[in-house]
């Protein structure tokens, strides 16, 4: 029973390694794909490829994620209200 049961498993390894290289293999045939594409649309479009991707690529101030503007808390009294505005005492 337990060597069916290794046998099996070792099956499946197979089986799963098998496809994750066909897929692996599909993706990369169609990243080629795209990639020809892309050249073709440049030449087409008298762009060189290099141009493109140098006006594609992120300089670190871009990759940054935009920061939130800050908001300043209102301070509330017991009850609830806002306080008035006064003038400040030195």
């Amino acid at each position: 029973m337990e060597l069916k049961s290794t046998k099996l498993q070792y099956e499946l390894e197979q089986t799963i390694a098998q496809k994750k290289a066909e897929i692996a293999a599909a993706v990369a045939t169609e990243r080629k794909e795209a990639l020809e594409d892309i050249r073709a649309k440049c030449r087409y479009f008298k762009i060189s490829y290099r141009e493109l991707k140098a006006h594609l690529v992120r300089t670190p101030d871009q990759k940054s994620k935009p920061k939130k503007a800050k908001v300043k808390k209102q301070k509330f009294d017991v009850y609830g209200k806002q306080p008035a505005v006064t003038k400040q005492t030195a």
